[in-house]
């Protein structure tokens, strides 16, 4: 018996793209009917050649500069101010912080522990950026 082949696993599995936006975050893409991209998620990066990394996370601070690189404001509209800030919502040990566009939303969703200290520690696993006027096959 062979090892699979390329055609081999696409015709038993959905074939996705990942595009390295950074060498340690990458981006894959849903879209709509028309093309357009629907939905992006933007994670850390689990593995190169040379290591693997078991527990990474994605900074805000870093990675809601580079959402607004590849989605441009024309594209995301300007960010909307709310009158309580960051909306984030706790559920046991995970936690889904939302920054909202004119045309998008941004969820960063991951898990928190406690420090020991009572602080809690928040680690984003993905950042999910999803359209307002556009819906996904």
């Amino acid at each position: 018996m062979a090892a699979q082949n390329q055609r081999q696993l696409e015709q038993k599995y959905p074939k996705v793209t990942a595009y390295a936006v950074r060498p340690n975050i990458l981006l894959t893409a849903q879209y709509a009917s028309d093309g357009q991209v629907c939905e992006m998620v933007l994670e850390p990066r689990r593995w190169t050649e040379e290591k693997i990394v078991l527990v990474s996370a994605l900074s805000e601070d870093e990675t809601i500069p580079l959402i607004e690189e590849v989605v441009p404001e024309n594209e995301r509209g300007k960010r909307v101010k709310t009158p309580l800030g960051l909306l984030s919502e706790v559920a046991g040990s995970s936690i889904t912080t939302t920054h909202t566009y004119e045309k998008i939303t941004i969820d960063f969703v991951g898990s928190t522990r406690n420090d020991g200290s009572h602080d809690m520690v928040v680690g984003y696993m993905v950042a999910i950026v999803k359209w307002r006027n556009r819906r996904c096959r």
